[in-house]
């Protein structure tokens, strides 16, 4: 079951990748004087920069590397190059309206950019394994074309972007841990009690609940080989269960196995629902004291409260071509780097794992949701880029490095 759902997600996923690269085709035909006019030299310079800065980064960890010097100084080194880069991007983004922005504002952009950058590359780790990868997609995040020139929706969009994505790697460690047989510690709790923050938080920035009730759902098909636990009665209850039954019966309720993926599951709907809640009562609360402003966390999501649904194609396409308008050139080749990846790995036979699938889930469900719910898309264009860029990473591996077959290539 879980090989035919994950098949189905990456059908689905391919399907509307396929769509919205003939839409990009379409609006390239209607606009085609002014896509034109954009100079092609600054584009191949951007490729140029990214291969610079990561060959860069690669040779210095070479270098540490044969240095042998103490892991905490081999990562503060390169961590500083990494923050240099971030830094000189970033400025060089915001240069021209510098003055825009006050000193706190401008320290909280710097500070949400590296964050971003760096869960960006935890998240690519997680599932490559590849260094290099995993720091081309962060200086990808670092270097990405500033599109928005508002700066509240510019804050706005990159703690959409950041919520999201520490929710991301956060379900990457917890699929981890229910992964591992056997074990008795309760750290997924934990990490199911961390994780239903991080959701509750990115509803009320504006990561649409839907999104995560489905892929609460999904999950539940997709998965497999997950650790279970059971019921441990305290001496107290034990007692109370002798009076009335036997010992055979305390021993047949210890020997119930439960899923540690639905007691997650319950602990992150509990915990999100509680802050998504709680955080829409404060903002009513605040709205109501003319404080709302200075409160600029803002759910463009919330079905029926400042949306509203339309599945008219008229709107669907407007949706796709005003998305498509911000960076025509790279979603073009985006879309076809990821077809021609799916195409291979199907011809390859490669499988499918749980996290990379989830990944593409969440694409789709984001998609699909800005745009029958006719949502701002300027607010998801960063995360959007993001997942784009994470899923050609996380497919490029997936052709490279079989699951099965991983350890046996280590070895050779």
């Amino acid at each position: 079951m879980s090989k035919i759902s994950r098949s189905i997600v990456v059908a689905i996923f391919t399907a509307l990748i396929l769509f919205l690269t003939v839409m990009d085709i379409v609006y390239i035909n209607q606009n085609k004087d002014v896509i034109e006019s954009t100079s092609g030299l600054i584009k191949f310079g951007y490729f140029i920069l990214i291969f610079v800065l990561v060959s860069t980064y690669t040779y210095v960890r070479e270098k540490l590397s044969r240095l042998k010097l103490q892991k905490s100084v081999s990562s503060l080194y390169k961590y500083t190059y990494i923050t240099l880069v971030m830094l000189a991007a970033t400025f060089f983004k915001v240069y021209k309206d510098i003055d825009m922005y006050p000193t706190k504002t401008l320290l909280l952009y710097f500070a949400l950019t590296y964050m971003i950058g760096l869960f960006t590359q935890k998240i690519i780790f997680n599932v490559s394994k590849s260094d290099v990868l995993s720091v081309l997609g962060m200086f990808v995040a670092f270097t990405f074309p500033n599109v928005i020139e508002d700066k509240t929706i510019n804050l706005n969009s990159k703690l959409i972007a950041l919520t999201l994505l520490v929710s991301i790697y956060v379900m990457q460690k917890l699929i981890d841990e229910l992964k591992q047989l056997n074990i008795k510690n309760k750290k997924y709790i934990r990490q199911a009690v961390v994780l239903g923050f991080c959701i509750g938080f990115s509803t009320l920035c504006g990561i649409n609940y839907l999104i995560w009730e489905i892929v609460a759902l999904v999950s539940l098909f997709i998965t497999s080989n997950l650790d279970s636990t059971s019921l441990n009665l305290s001496g107290k209850q034990k007692n109370t269960i002798k009076r009335r039954k036997n010992n055979y019966f305390i021993y047949k309720v210890e020997r119930i196995k439960i899923s540690k993926l639905i007691v997650s599951l319950v602990i992150v709907a509990t915990i999100a629902s509680s802050i998504y809640f709680g955080g829409r009562i404060i903002v009513h609360k605040l709205a109501n004291t003319g404080n709302a402003v200075s409160f600029n966390i803002v759910n463009y999501l919330t079905v029926g409260i400042h949306t509203q649904l339309d599945l008219s194609f008229s709107n669907i396409k407007n949706q796709v071509f005003y998305f498509s308008s911000m960076s025509t050139r790279f979603y073009m080749l985006a879309y076809l780097y990821i077809l021609f990846m799916e195409f291979l790995s199907l011809l390859l036979h490669r499988k499918y794992d749980t996290k990379s699938t989830l990944l593409k889930a969440i694409f789709i469900l984001l998609v699909c949701l800005v745009i029958v719910f006719r949502v701002d898309m300027l607010y998801y264009q960063p995360i959007l880029n993001l997942l784009l860029v994470i899923i050609c990473i996380v497919n490029t591996t997936n052709i490279y490095y079989n699951r099965e077959e991983r350890i046996k290539m280590i070895e050779a």
